[in-house]
């Protein structure tokens, strides 16, 4: 499909999600008609469009939606249980076997192409080295990753048979986001304009990895347009830790934090393991979970994407001024 305009129209699950949101509203901004599966049809509300359909289901429920996989359609599939919204074998069971039945139903419709959104995090932690696409997907013990890995170790494999499917991986993603679905790193800006603490884990020295929510859903489009069948590209952005990034956006505020509190990691895994006894949540899809990855090191490439598919970013500080702005607004500062 490489330098096709890209006229088809789409279907798109985890339509409600942050990043598919967004998705959305790029799809139909370009003239296309898309077909949004969505468990929540009312968190789409405010997106109405004559060439919108929003669909009620679930992604298991393969029978209610097949119809419209066509051999015209672009396949754009978001839709995952992440850490904290679901046990491990909810994650096993929509990340893995409903992702891997999907792709074997939209091979048999002979879909034109398929966009598998997974995520930077299934190749594993930096461990002292940028990561890319290249190496052995690393184990890792969140469930969340883990079952991000599995389903690409199905796709490398052949699961989903004759399909063309191209698998693109973002980093941590952040942006202006939306009551129905708010941002990990949006909510801790808020919190910080709100409180005015600096507050980090262990030091908040881990560098991690984080992309631009639109930047992320042009990489999408272009992985459509110009990505190499089955092939996997990783999209990301600025390298920072929670400690400089805080800094960072007090000053982009304009505020004088109060105070810093920094919590010793082991205090905080403490505190998270007792949470997730209370919630009966196991430690791999728990807080727990949130808690180790929020102090691993997460370093990855994107020169892979840039190469093949044109992949650029905005300007970091560009990015986090608006995410900024937006927080300080939603936040009623």
């Amino acid at each position: 499909m490489k330098g096709t305009k890209p006229i088809h129209p789409a279907f798109v699950t985890g339509a409600c999600g942050f990043i598919g949101r967004r998705l959305l509203g790029a799809l139909l901004a370009g003239g296309r008609e898309v077909t949004a599966l969505c468990r929540q049809p009312p968190c789409l509300a405010d997106l109405q469009h004559p060439k919108l359909t929003i669909l009620p289901g679930r992604l298991g429920d393969i029978s209610n939606y097949s119809r419209y996989l066509t051999p015209e359609t672009v396949v754009f599939h978001l839709a995952a249980v992440r850490p904290l919204r679901g046990s491990v074998a909810d994650l096993e069971r929509t990340n893995v076997a409903e992702f891997i039945d999907l792709t074997r139903s939209c091979a048999a419709a002979k879909v034109l192409r398929f966009i598998n959104v997974s995520s930077a995090v299934a190749f594993g932690p930096s461990r002292g080295r940028i990561v890319d696409e290249e190496g052995r997907l690393n184990g890792v013990s969140f469930a969340y990753a883990a079952s991000k890995r599995r389903a690409l170790e199905a796709i490398r494999q052949g699961a989903a048979g004759a399909l063309d499917v191209v698998t693109v991986c973002p980093t941590i993603v952040f942006g202006p986001d939306h009551p129905h679905h708010p941002n990990k790193v949006t909510s801790f800006i808020r919190q910080l304009l709100k409180f005015r603490i600096s507050w980090t884990v262990g030091g908040g020295e881990a560098v991690r990895n984080l992309v631009y929510v639109d930047d992320v859903v042009r990489g999408l489009m272009l992985a459509e347009c110009a990505g190499r069948a089955r092939e996997e590209y990783i999209l990301g952005g600025e390298e920072i830790c929670q400690r400089d990034l805080n800094r960072r956006v007090a000053s982009m505020a304009g505020i004088r934090l109060r105070g810093s509190l920094n919590i010793p990691r082991s205090l905080v895994l403490t505190a998270a393991r007792l949470f997730d006894q209370v919630r009966r949540d196991t430690a791999e899809a728990g807080l727990t979970s949130s808690v180790q990855t929020l102090t691993t090191e997460w370093r990855f490439s994107s020169d892979k994407a840039r190469r093949d598919l044109g992949y650029t970013t905005t300007l970091f500080d560009v990015a986090l001024k608006r995410t900024v702005d937006f927080a300080k607004g939603s936040s009623g500062d």
